[in-house]
């Protein structure tokens, strides 16, 4: 996920997968209580 926000002041949720995963949406509803491609960040691992 990354939060985008439009030149409007708008917050939008990008769901980072559908770059690469077409059942994904790109924009999904929310709020989200659960996603099947959620994958927790490693030690090693910086979010974006």
């Amino acid at each position: 996920m990354r939060l985008m926000e439009s030149d409007r002041g708008s917050t939008f949720y990008l769901c980072e997968r559908s770059a690469t995963d077409a059942s994904f949406p790109k924009y999904p509803r929310l709020p989200v209580l659960r996603c099947m491609g959620y994958e927790r960040l490693t030690e090693d691992r910086e979010p974006e």
